[in-house]
C-alpha cells in the first residue's frame, strides 16, 4: 500500500465527493443568505436561456446532478434552487453522496417523523463519515422531508469501500460481492479527465509525484481541506494491477465512488415510474463522464449536469465553457464590495 500523506493534503479535493478533515468550524455564509444573481448557459455552446426555460427542462429530466464544493454555500445555495422547483410536485428524491447505503432505514425513519435530526445524524455516523457542516446540507433535507420526498444515501459504505481494498473483487464474500457495482474502468474520456486532473495539481503544487490526488473522493480526503488524521495516506485498489503508474493504481477508487452513486440513484428511479431525483454531490461526479454516463448506460435516459461557478472575473467560466462536460452552468455574479 502506498502512502503519500503530504501529496494527499495538498491535492485532496479539488474535484471531489466524500468526507473532510474533522472540523466543527462554522458556515461562513448560511446557505439560505448566499444567493447571488445569476444566469443559465448552456455548456455545450455557452449561450444564455432565461431560467424559467432551465426550470422547465430540469423538470423533464429523471436526474439532475447539482456539483458542488463542500463548503460553498453559493454551491448549496443553487442546489437549494433547484430543489425548490423540483419538490414542488410528483415523487421526487434527493439522492447524497454524503450518506451512506447501509443507512438507508435510518433516513426513512427521519423522513418518517420516527427519530429527530440529531439522531439521524448520530445513527449515520455523520461527523466521522463525511465531517462538513451539517447545515451545509440541512436545507436540502428537511425540504425535502417537508415536501414528501425521499432522501437517498448514494454512497459505497466505508467498510465496504475498505474491505474491496483490502483484498480485490474476488476475494471479497458473497454478500458483499453482490454488494458491489458493475464497474466500466474502461472510459477512455474519464480516464483522461481523472488523469489530466492529476497532472494539474501536480503541476500547480510541485508535488514532484504525478498521481497524488488522494482518491478525490475518500472519506479522509477533501476538497480545499487537509487530509483527515484518521487515513492520510493514498491507498491503492486492488483491482488495478497490473497498473501502468500510479494514477492508474488510484483510479479504480474514484470509479467505485461514482459507479455506486449511479446504481444507487438508478435502481430508485427504475422502481417506480415518473420518479425524479435531484443529486447532490462533489463537482467531480456532476459531469459527463462521471455519473451521468454510468447512469445512462443503467437505464436513466433523461439525466443532466449543472454546474454551480461563482464568476469572479478570472476565467472561471471560460475554462468550464472550453471543454465542456456539463449540461448547464449556473454561474452567479460575485457582488462588488461596497465601499
Amino acid at each position: 500500500m502506498l502512502r503519500i500523506p503530504l501529496v494527499c493534503s495538498l491535492l485532496a479535493g479539488f474535484a471531489c465527493g466524500g468526507a473532510a478533515p474533522k472540523s466543527t468550524a462554522p458556515s461562513v455564509l448560511k446557505v439560505g443568505e448566499a444567493g447571488l444573481p445569476f444566469h443559465i448557459l448552456r455548456a455545450t455552446n455557452g449561450r444564455e436561456i432565461a431560467p424559467s426555460e432551465f426550470f422547465e427542462e430540469l423538470k423533464g429530466a429523471q436526474a439532475i446532478c447539482v456539483g458542488e464544493s463542500h463548503t460553498d454555500s453559493h454551491h448549496h445555495w443553487a442546489q437549494l434552487e433547484i430543489l425548490k422547483v423540483i419538490a414542488r410536485e410528483g415523487d421526487f428524491g434527493t439522492g447524497m453522496e454524503m450518506f451512506q447505503r447501509p443507512f438507508q432505514g435510518v433516513l426513512d425513519d427521519f423522513s418518517e417523523g420516527k427519530i429527530g435530526e440529531e439522531t439521524m445524524l448520530a445513527r449515520t455516523d455523520w461527523k466521522r463519515r463525511w465531517t462538513y457542516d451539517w447545515e451545509f446540507y440541512a436545507p436540502m433535507v428537511r425540504l425535502t422531508v417537508e415536501k414528501g420526498g425521499t432522501v437517498l444515501a448514494l454512497n459505497v459504505s466505508k467498510e465496504l469501500k475498505d474491505s474491496w481494498k483490502s483484498v480485490g473483487t474476488e476475494g471479497l464474500s458473497p454478500t458483499d460481492r453482490a454488494k458491489m457495482p458493475e464497474l466500466d474502468l474502461d472510459d477512455e474520456q474519464h480516464r483522461a479527465w481523472f488523469r489530466a486532473l492529476m497532472e494539474r495539481m501536480n503541476e500547480k503544487h510541485g508535488t514532484g509525484d504525478p498521481g497524488g490526488h488522494a482518491l478525490l473522493d475518500e472519506p479522509d480526503s477533501h476538497e480545499h481541506h487537509e487530509q483527515s488524521a484518521d487515513e492520510p495516506a493514498v491507498e491503492v485498489a486492488p483491482d488495478a494491477a497490473p497498473a501502468k503508474d500510479f494514477i492508474d493504481q488510484i483510479y479504480p477508487v474514484q470509479v467505485l465512488w461514482d459507479e455506486t452513486m449511479a446504481d444507487t440513484a438508478a435502481k430508485w428511479l427504475l422502481a417506480k415510474a415518473n420518479r425524479r431525483l435531484v443529486i447532490l454531490a462533489g463537482h467531480g461526479h456532476c459531469h459527463e463522464s462521471a455519473m451521468i454516463r454510468r447512469m445512462r448506460r443503467r437505464g436513466i435516459t433523461s439525466v443532466v449536469s449543472v454546474r454551480p461557478v461563482v464568476d469572479t472575473g478570472n476565467g472561471e467560466v471560460a475554462d468550464l465553457l472550453s471543454a465542456p462536460i456539463h449540461s448547464y452552468l449556473l454561474v452567479m455574479e460575485k457582488l462588488a464590495k461596497k465601499k
